[in-house]
């Protein structure tokens, strides 16, 4: 028995089997359209033009990091919110600002070498060139093309138009600095004219010299005066409901004389305190202007020191192979796709032909349960042990008979093979029929179907359901032969 392979209960569903299976099956198939691919990229691999990538790296200067090194000072008044970096500088390289003369170049190139330039673009070209950050100071620059002479030229031509416009624009900013600088310069020289003016005038129109001299011995009486005319006040008050007239009238004119007096202290303060608020305007614009004639004359120093803005630490090299086509990848991947296209084909192939090589399928077709399923291999000695197997499950059912139903009527041997067997271990050829559809089977039955898988198309077994009653059918035994492997 040890080649016979009974399952009880099978769920429905696709397994690696029925994979591997389509895959003995159609193995013709998909070898042929694997190796046809493979062929084609092992081709492709071999005759595809090869693509050369170069590269340089530069360094931003640390002292350019802040355009030019521009004083901290200064940054407000020329609206710097910190220095440019790495990032900000491979998105102006990049720009067609910058690139747009190699385009030219590269461009003309092509055209001399006998090349279509009609579809040649900007943003087509572009891709061909990488520019990375590797840290905050430095920049990676790289190249590919087809053509491997030509790359380090172009690789040194876009060096030297990174080199002009950076200096461009270094000279650019130092002049605009420069012009601005002036101005604000210019603008606080007169204002702080104008206060010194305004503070000599007010000084002389006010005697501001011998007010000064008396200002805290002002700023006492004051303060004392304030005093007694308060206590003025209230003695009048006094010496009125005392109804005593004559004294509050000499207390009057003490009053009177008193808050003159006390008037004339309070003009002079205020004098006093306008005086100190010109003198404060007048310094605050004087060391405004010292401190923007100090750092004019500091930038003028830094304008002076012409360095460059960026440093090439790596010049333009070419690699020694050839980034692509990649051999090895392009015929393994195109091995694999060959693969799933040939299994794929396989597949579409057993579909069109309308024949039954999978067990998963035969369940879903069918409209009966099978209770056990029955994996041989046509052998007199498999038949005979099957035949035993089932006469030994149903040995106490009393009544039965054994219904066999064949589905390849192509090849009658393991029917015949079982009625015999059957018939000769029951004694009884009365018991065991071979039946074509479900229409003659009864509920007591015992119903084995013989399924060759290759051999059955799916027409036998919808037409098989168009028997079944309407009460449910059991399949009790499924006899599974692969007729194609």
């Amino acid at each position: 028995m040890s080649e016979i392979d009974i399952k009880e209960n099978n769920t429905i569903g696709i397994n690696g089997e029925d994979i591997i299976d389509c895959f003995k099956r159609r193995k013709k198939i998909i070898f042929t359209i694997t190796f046809i691919a493979t062929l084609i990229s092992l081709t492709t691999a071999i005759f595809k033009k090869h693509v050369w990538e170069g590269e340089f790296i530069i360094k931003l200067n640390k002292n350019d990091i802040s355009n030019v090194g521009i004083l901290p000072s200064l940054s407000s008044l020329t609206n710097m919110q910190g220095g440019t970096t790495a990032k900000s500088e491979l998105v102006i390289l990049k720009s067609p600002y910058v690139l747009n003369p190699i385009f030219e170049d590269v461009k003309n190139y092509q055209k001399l070498i006998g090349n279509d330039i009609s579809k040649f673009k900007f943003k087509k070209w572009s891709k061909n060139l990488t520019i990375e950050a590797k840290t905050n100071t430095i920049l990676s620059t790289k190249y590919k093309d087809f053509s491997k002479e030509h790359i380090k030229d172009v690789l040194n031509k876009i060096s030297k138009e990174y080199q002009e416009y950076s200096i461009k624009e270094k000279e650019n900013f130092l002049k605009d600095t420069n012009d601005l600088l002036k101005r604000a310069l210019l603008k606080a020289r007169e204002e702080n004219l104008l206060s010194s003016r305004k503070l000599n005038k007010f000084m002389m129109e006010n005697s501001i010299e011998g007010r000064l001299k008396i200002t805290d011995q002002i700023l006492g009486d004051s303060n004392i005066l304030k005093q007694s005319i308060a206590n003025l006040k209230k003695s009048i008050e006094i010496e009125k409901q005392k109804n005593n007239s004559e004294m509050s009238k000499k207390l009057e004119r003490r009053l009177k004389i008193s808050e003159g007096i006390y008037k004339r202290i309070n003009e002079n303060k205020e004098i006093i305190l306008k005086f100190q608020q010109l003198q404060r305007d007048a310094i605050r614009k004087e060391a405004a202007r010292n401190k923007l004639e100090r750092d004019y004359f500091s930038f003028q120093v830094e304008n002076s020191k012409r360095q460059k803005p960026w440093t090439v630490i790596s010049e333009p090299t070419l690699g020694d192979y050839p980034i692509l086509p990649r051999k090895k990848r392009l015929v393994i991947l195109g091995s694999i796709n060959g693969l799933f296209l040939g299994l794929l084909l396989a597949f579409i192939t057993d579909i069109l032909s309308k024949k039954i090589y999978s067990l998963t399928k035969f369940k879903k077709l069918i409209k009966a349960r099978i209770t056990k399923t029955i994996n041989y291999k046509n052998s007199s000695k498999e038949t005979e042990e099957i035949s035993q197997i089932i006469v030994n499950n149903n040995l106490y059912k009393e009544n039965i008979f054994y219904k066999i139903i064949p589905l390849d009527l192509e090849n009658n041997i393991t029917t015949n093979k079982l009625y015999e067997n059957l018939s000769k271990i029951l004694n009884d050829k009365n018991k065991v029929k071979i039946a074509k559809n479900f229409k003659e089977v009864i509920n007591k039955d015992v119903v084995i179907v013989i399924v060759t898988l290759g051999n059955t198309i799916e027409e036998q077994i919808l037409e098989l359901n168009s028997y079944l009653a309407l009460g449910e059918v059991n399949i009790d035994y499924l006899l599974i032969n692969k007729n194609y492997q």
